[in-house]
């Protein structure tokens, strides 16, 4: 069985390393996805950003979802996230504010 625990052992490794690096992937266009938002917002403004702070947080759960708890944090789904134009229409008003 030695051989078996250490095939699986490897392949769970390769899983694990795919996994934190499609985390990755994702967390690097989430950036460029709030990014590209932000510029909208700031071209929209017609002057640079101030400073802010805002915290978006991920939430596993069911639908098209988004929560704004306090002024400096959003909360969002799943599929939220996952959808740039819709992510964008929530942001867009926050940022405006923010920024």
């Amino acid at each position: 069985m030695w051989r078996s625990a250490f095939a699986w052992a490897d392949q769970r490794k390769r899983d694990q390393i795919e996994q934190v690096v499609a985390r990755a992937d994702r967390a690097r266009n989430d950036r460029l996805a709030v990014g590209r938002i932000v510029a909208a917002v700031v071209e929209t403004l017609g002057r640079p950003a101030r400073p802010f702070d805002l915290t978006i947080t991920t939430l596993p759960v069911a639908g098209t979802w988004t929560h704004r708890p306090d002024e400096h944090q959003v909360l969002v789904s799943e599929a939220l996230r996952a959808d740039p134009a819709t992510l964008g229409d929530v942001l867009r008003p926050v940022l405006g504010e923010l920024a």
